[in-house]
């Protein structure tokens, strides 16, 4: 099925056995193997796939060093950033670090807010907070705005960690002042009402980079 470009994209993201059909090295081997030369849809599946397996290797930090650091388009540097924030009680804290802040300050939205997304989990939190804060302040359009939600609720129990409420009130707040449909603020708010309840409100002790 991996080798069949038509059929592959949709494999890899509606096959929900990847972890328990015994195929695992084929898998490992599929990602390993895709390089920078490949197209920007492959190296996407094979990060995507990473994912789904739950596989870090050091070929695969290689690849995505190299997407972050080259003119590759937004879609796959996002896809990549996403992947990290998946993995990063995995990734070398130091590598991780250096990953993330290529594209902290970017001028592209996007990336700059999950970049410093994913620097919440390191000692770097504060700086990040208010990096995202001045993002969500200047968006114009919702979908920002889920992203960062998205970002929380599949990797809750790691922000858990990191985070409080206080944050989340804040995005909130943000969010209610936007001129924005009155069907997005109220999306907004209930993604906000069920995330917050799951936050401590006290800042949580510093545990450094996990």
């Amino acid at each position: 099925m991996l080798s069949d470009d038509i059929c592959r994209s949709d494999f890899i993201e509606n096959y929900t056995f990847f972890k328990t059909d015994g195929h695992t090295k084929i898998y490992k081997d599929f990602i390993d193997k895709t390089d920078i030369g490949k197209k920007n849809d492959r190296i996407s599946e094979a990060i995507e796939l990473a994912e789904n397996i739950d596989y870090c290797s050091k070929k695969l930090i290689s690849l995505i060093r190299r997407v972050l650091f080259s003119r590759k388009n937004f879609f796959l540097k996002l896809t990549s950033l996403d992947y990290q924030l998946s993995q990063s009680h995995k990734i070398n804290g130091t590598t991780y670090i250096m990953l993330n802040n290529k594209h902290n300050h970017s001028k592209n939205e996007f990336l700059k807010l999950q970049s410093n997304i994913n620097l919440l989990v390191t000692e770097n939190s504060d700086k990040s907070q208010k990096h995202i804060i001045k993002v969500l302040k200047k968006a114009p359009y919702p979908n920002i705005f889920y992203r960062f939600f998205n970002a929380i609720e599949y990797n809750i129990e790691t922000f858990k960690k990191h985070i409080n409420s206080q944050l989340l009130q804040e995005v909130m707040q943000i969010a209610e002042s936007k001129n924005f449909s009155p069907e997005s603020k109220e999306e907004i708010k209930r993604i906000t009402t069920i995330l917050i309840n799951q936050f401590p409100y006290t800042i949580p002790s510093k545990v450094g980079y996990n």
